[in-house]
């Protein structure tokens, strides 16, 4: 009988002491559940985090709870960064191509390039951007993924690779290679891409912008030149006019969108112009006016209506109206760190989107010309597009 006894004593002890061993279980799990901070979508400067950190996300996709009832495919969809767009890819110097999220002011993708990325143009329908890489010619990125972008192909070119244009229907892209002159590159297959043509230039070629039906080529040349070239045949670009009397250092090029008017931005050391140049006859394109800036210019685009310019300069971002081209007037300035690179227009031409160097990527209210918002990239910010 005692024996019986002891050995009820010793269940109920049991059954108690898994009891309570099964409560602290319960308490373990639920200390794993983490409350992650949203990143600002606002502000003037953003901090985007270092791919150092990007493990911590990944790290909450594992667990040691029983398997719960999901799908097979939720871990993976888990892990995979969401975004809301639209996107601004930045040509970021040696860090290559850097992509963001424009609403929540983050990277969400990146891709590194064997040289220094200067330029960088996107495929009509958003999925490929093509990188002009300096000494390494022309990167071609796939981003149809934009957190999971990737190069797929590359084509050197035998000079410095500096700007490109690509055709309205995405099919060749057009590269102004320094000393090398022109190139035209068929890209109708982007992973097998075809040096169809090379153009000389009258001097070393800086940028190239072309006629919106993709007949003509603009290439803007060191020492002031501005050289007019027929591809309608792109096999056979052939020069039909220039205009030797620009400044000495171009930088970039804007059409108008009725193709009458080239817009360019250069420099004489540390003066900065605009000058407006009538291409309504391609075979002799005419200087119409010139704008002095105080500082030396870089990028430059034009409203959608081509009533206005944007055009940065070492201290900011001016706005001029063109609405009569051979009377343009400064109507508003903003200064910025330092805005001597590229830039890009939003389609509804409210918002500028100006490469700052060192500085990163610039977002600025053109219509109220407000504040300087800042997004942090880790190269050197020397172009963008926007889409």
């Amino acid at each position: 009988m005692r024996t019986k006894i002891l050995s009820a004593l010793l269940a109920v002890m049991l059954t108690l002491g898994l009891s309570g061993c099964g409560g602290d279980g319960d308490t373990a799990a639920e200390t794993q559940v983490v409350a992650v901070e949203e990143q600002p979508t606002t502000g003037e400067i953003t901090t985007v985090p270092t791919t150092d950190e990007a493990p911590q996300q990944s790290a909450t996709t594992e667990t040691t709870e029983e398997p719960q009832a999901t799908d097979e495919g939720s871990d993976e969809t888990a892990q995979t960064p969401t975004f809301s767009g639209p996107l601004a890819y930045v040509a970021d110097g040696e860090a290559g191509l850097q992509i963001i999220d424009l609403t929540n002011r983050t990277i969400i993708g990146s891709v590194d390039t064997p040289e220094d990325a200067v330029a960088v143009v996107l495929s009509p329908d958003g999925t490929i951007a093509y990188v002009s890489d300096s000494l390494s010619g022309i990167q071609i990125v796939d981003v149809a993924d934009p957190t999971n972008a990737s190069i797929i192909a590359n084509i050197d070119t035998p000079g410095l690779a500096n700007g490109i244009a690509l055709s309205p229907d995405g099919n060749l892209l057009y590269v102004a290679d320094t000393d090398a002159g022109m190139h035209v590159i068929d890209v109708s297959n982007p992973s097998s891409p075809v040096l169809i043509s090379t153009a000389t230039t009258p001097e070393h070629a800086y940028n190239v912008a072309l006629s919106s039906d993709g007949t003509l080529a603009y290439v803007v040349m060191d020492n002031g030149g501005l050289a007019v070239y027929d591809v309608s045949d792109p096999a056979n670009p052939t020069i039909i006019g220039t205009a030797s009397s620009l400044k000495k250092w171009p930088y970039d090029i804007a059409i108008s969108p009725d193709n009458t008017k080239a817009y360019i931005t250069t420099s004489d050391y540390a003066t900065g112009y605009l000058e407006v140049v009538d291409i309504s006859t391609p075979t002799n394109p005419t200087i119409l006016a010139t704008q002095e800036f105080v500082n030396y210019t870089g990028g430059i685009a034009l409203s959608p209506d081509g009533s206005k310019a944007y055009v940065a300069y070492g201290l900011g971002l001016h706005v001029v109206d063109v609405s009569d081209p051979a009377n343009p007037t400064v109507v508003g300035s903003i200064n910025t760190p330092g805005a001597y690179y590229g830039l890009a227009l939003s389609s509804d031409g409210s918002t500028a989107y100006v490469a700052l160097g060192g500085d990163g990527l610039g977002i600025v209210d053109v219509i109220n010309l407000s504040a300087v918002d800042l997004i942090d990239t880790p190269g050197f910010a020397k172009d963008v597009t926007v889409r």
